[in-house]
């Protein structure tokens, strides 16, 4: 049986799976061989999907259209809703998304929010996101095809983080909390579908990560002692942000013997430099999660961003003599080819510098943080203003909905 109903916008989904053809007939490859689909959501063609629920999923399945989830079927009704939250045209391009390096379209990122479940009233969020992993520095075509098991981390700050319900607080990574789950789905599956990172195609991920269905929250803005995450990346408070950034999932960092802030960051640093992250290799940014408690007890004693960056940085960082020569040469290779940069006796940092140590608060009650190791020296993360189309900043969804 098919759905009558069951219109999409064809050209934007068939382009997910068909090569684009260039003007000559050439057809066109991009990293690793992925196809290059440039012309997406170019043009309004509809396809007719199953009514069945199973069918819809298992035919989305077939094309490798979805992340092995059940999705909701994008018909035209649902992808106009979508659009009603947002002011651009829905043909511009937010970011060319690799390794397909497909455009990824406001029509065709509202495609991918209406398939992860968002509701329309989280989209301007989505755009956010999707353009900040379109950007040059953040590296998504590494980001996509690397076999390291990273992800792409979703960070909402602001008032309009509050407004659609992203959730900050006590299992804010885990699931049940609609927007998180859905706005961090929505945004793989724009990797997925439009630039085509599918596991063993564009994705050559070794083992993978849960994390890759969805890693979305908000900073616990309400029980920080500090200023807003976003403050940090030049944006005021009152100013709507995401931030997107290349990492692991998160590890576990179980402090609850220590009631000053110079112990709990002792096993902060003892926890962050291990050897096993890219940080150690390829001394990237990286992301630290504090719980409310444990910020509590830090700034009480006098601990800020900057004394706390600063700690990490000098300390958060692992014995040379502990690894193989193998590996150390390894590192030196990647770092400086030309000057042996470590010896037998040196202690290899976590981060470049001060400033690739990035603090949030969030979580509830208990004293588990978190650290995200991320994707070493190639990937930058980025911090995007929830804006209408004029680039100008919003303070509510509503001022970003069509007449």
């Amino acid at each position: 049986m098919v759905a009558k109903a069951q219109a999409v916008t064809g050209e934007l989904i068939e382009a997910f799976t068909k090569p684009y053809e260039s003007s000559n007939g050439a057809r066109a490859n991009g990293a690793g061989g992925a196809a290059v689909a440039t012309d997406l959501g170019r043009a309004n063609v509809m396809v007719e999907l199953p009514a069945d629920e199973q069918e819809l999923r298992r035919e989305f399945a077939r094309r490798t259209w979805s992340d092995g989830l059940p999705v909701i079927a994008p018909t035209e009704e649902r992808v106009e809703a979508m659009l009603e939250y947002c002011d651009r045209d829905p043909l511009e391009v937010l970011g060319v998304i690799a390794p397909r390096r497909g455009e990824a379209t406001v029509q065709a990122t509202a495609v991918c929010a209406v398939m992860a479940g968002c509701e329309p009233r989280m989209f301007p969020a989505l755009v956010a996101a999707v353009q900040g992993i379109g950007r040059e520095e953040f590296n998504v075509s590494g980001v996509n095809a690397t076999t390291h098991p990273n992800t792409v981390l979703m960070l909402l700050n602001g008032p309009i983080a509050r407004e659609i319900g992203a959730h900050g607080g006590m299992g804010c990574f885990g699931p049940t909390f609609e927007t998180n789950a859905t706005l961090g789905r929505a945004l793989r599956l724009v990797q997925l579908n439009i630039g085509g990172a599918t596991p063993g195609l564009g994705d050559r991920a070794t083992q993978g990560t849960p994390a890759k269905f969805t890693f979305c929250f908000a900073e616990n803005e309400a029980e920080s002692p500090w200023a807003p995450f976003q403050t940090t990346r030049g944006f005021s408070a009152e100013e709507s942000t995401v931030t997107v950034y290349a990492c692991e999932a998160p590890h576990n960092i179980e402090d609850h013997g220590s009631n000053t802030g110079l112990g709990i960051m002792q096993t902060v640093v003892g926890s962050m430099g291990q050897a096993g992250s890219n940080n150690i290799l390829a001394r990237g940014d990286t992301l630290l999660a504090l719980t409310p408690e444990h910020a509590a007890v830090l700034a009480g004693d006098g601990w800020d961003r900057e004394k706390m960056r600063e700690h990490i940085f000098e300390l958060a960082r692992f014995p040379a003599d502990h690894l193989s020569v193998e590996f150390i040469d390894h590192i030196n290779e990647r770092i400086d080819p030309e000057t042996p940069t470590f010896v037998k006796d040196s202690r290899l940092p976590i981060a470049a510098n001060r400033e690739s140590i990035h603090i949030v608060v969030a979580g509830g009650p208990g004293k588990h943080s978190s650290w995200m190791p991320g994707f070493g020296d190639m990937s930058l993360p980025q911090t995007v203003a929830i804006t209408n189309r004029h680039g100008e900043p919003v303070g509510s969804i509503e001022e970003l909905r069509r007449g």
